[in-house]
């Protein structure tokens, strides 16, 4: 009855290899990796598919191109689809915020970077890029931008980011100041 209950997790337990059923002259039953010895009666060979690529190995099946590309961005400071988390925070840093959502498709993200020349909106699924939004400042001098009003759109994002359940109750006021000091500027 043992042989019966371990051999699901022997199978669970190994990546792609074939599983040999080999029982001993004195009749005791093992499960192993390799082919049995000559004085064991093999009586059961199974073979498994192998594992999906992982993420470092479908990073490296990249072409050229897309690798340089992806180089080129990382050096830039901007994302580019494609990029893995790592190469995306060695492009961007930290994000401003993240929203999460795990579906049955695979965990996704929405990273959010706030920068000066605009606000970037990356989407990623299990852990690579997979769609990036802007919302880009219009060229500007500086003095321009000091004067610069926000965009409704930016007004509606602070107001949800002054929301969130993280914030002390100082930064909370601090945030609602910022938002009348935006709304007085429209």
């Amino acid at each position: 009855m043992k042989p019966i209950i371990l051999l699901p997790l022997l199978l669970l337990s190994l990546p792609a290899a074939a599983v040999f059923k080999c029982q001993s002259p004195d009749g005791k039953v093992a499960f192993q990796e390799t082919p049995c010895a000559n004085a064991e009666k093999q009586s059961d060979v199974r073979t498994f598919a192998a594992p999906s690529p992982s993420p470092a190995t479908a990073q490296d099946m990249r072409s050229p191109a897309d690798r340089s590309a992806i180089n080129v961005a990382i050096l830039q400071g901007h994302p580019v689809r494609g990029m893995t988390l790592k190469e995306l925070q060695s492009a961007m840093g930290a994000p401003t915020r993240i929203n999460t959502g795990d579906y049955p498709g695979g965990f996704t993200e929405q990273r959010i970077y706030e920068r000066d020349n605009g606000t970037f909106y990356v989407y990623t699924e299990s852990g690579v890029v997979r769609s990036i939004q802007t919302s880009a400042a219009i060229a500007r001098t500086p003095s321009q931008q000091a004067r610069a009003c926000p965009s409704e759109f930016d007004i509606k994002n602070e107001e949800v980011s002054a929301n969130s359940i993280s914030l002390t109750e100082p930064q909370r006021r601090d945030k609602q100041r910022k938002i009348a000091d935006m709304r007085a500027c429209r």
